[in-house]
Formats: structure tokens, sequence, C-alpha cells
């Protein structure tokens, strides 16, 4: 499958539209993966160090160990009140 095939079953499938081989779907995920993981770091460190984001990429994951506070849960240290 070519970059610009997978592209296109992508949007497709995100407008709505399935793919006539679900496998096709499977494949464009797979070559989406692929192509992520080569280009994580290219072209986007600057000489500064810092890193251009990606349209939609956030800065940093949200940990889900972080309560809504933003304090850790510890499952290890329970209440101690």
């Amino acid at each position: 499958m070519k970059i610009d095939e997978a592209i296109e079953i992508k949007e497709a499938y995100l407008r709505g539209d399935e793919p006539d081989d679900p496998l096709d779907l499977i494949r464009a995920d797979r070559l989406g993966i692929a192509a992520l993981k080569r280009c994580k770091y290219a072209d986007r460190i600057n000489f500064d160090g810092t890193i251009n984001l990606l349209p939609g990429e956030t800065e940093k994951s949200p940990s889900p160990l972080k309560g809504e506070e933003g304090q850790e849960d510890d499952p290890k240290k329970g209440d101690r009140k």
C-alpha cells in the first residue's frame, strides 16, 4: 500500500465511509504507525532543543495516576487521617 492510498482510506473512514476490504483499514493503520515512528523526530527538533508539535499533538500526555487536582494517587499510601 502506498502512503497516499493509506491517507485516502483513513480520511474516508473518518468521514464515515467503510473500505471495501476491512483489511485495508488495518493496513493503512499499520503504515500510518510505521510512518509516525519514522518521522517522530525528523525535522522537529530546533537548535534550542525545543520540539515543533504537530497539529493536534499535545505537549504532554496526561498521567493516569494524577487526580483531578493534580495530586498523584498512590494506591500503596491509602488514607492516613
